[in-house]
């Protein structure tokens, strides 16, 4: 038996996102995101959520808190949904933003801008200075601050 229930209720997700019944309310009439557990059918029923609707609303409302307008997140929702390849995106994606642009990392680890659906290069400066340190076999960060920045050696 998991340990986590496969429905939410609608006060259940407002403490699990930290949004409003009105935000819910608002997301889901404006076709946003719809519960997927059991959608609205009038006034006085109750909506149920899945875990991936649960996630989904975090990252709607993590967005929203870096600035990116509801027209964007709807776009970006939209192309997330028509991911061919990519079954339940939002449960295999990353999602990166600078405030006014949506990425999404590929679970084959490439970028995608959304949505315009352009390839950006992801470059991970972690695993260029690893190669590099790997490459000359020094440790560049062993023993390091900020007031004394490593130096190399060479014979």
């Amino acid at each position: 038996m998991s340990q986590f229930p496969l429905l939410f209720t609608s006060g259940e997700v407002q403490r699990l996102v930290g949004v409003s019944q009105r935000q819910l309310t608002y997301w889901d009439q404006s076709a946003l995101i719809s519960p997927h557990g059991r959608d609205s059918a009038g006034r006085g029923s109750h909506r149920l959520y899945t875990v991936v609707d649960v996630v989904c609303l975090k990252t709607i409302r993590r967005l929203r808190e870096s600035g990116i307008s509801l027209q964007k997140i709807r776009s970006a929702m939209k192309f997330l949904s028509d991911l061919p390849d990519e079954p339940v995106p939002l449960a295999e994606l990353e999602v990166v933003t600078d405030g006014n642009t949506i990425l999404v990392v590929r679970s084959d680890a490439s970028l995608v801008e959304v949505p315009t659906g352009q390839m950006v290069l992801r470059l991970p400066l972690s695993t260029l200075l690893s190669e590099v340190q790997q490459s000359i076999g020094v440790d560049l960060l062993a023993g390091s601050t900020a007031s004394a920045p490593a130096t190399l050696r060479t014979n």
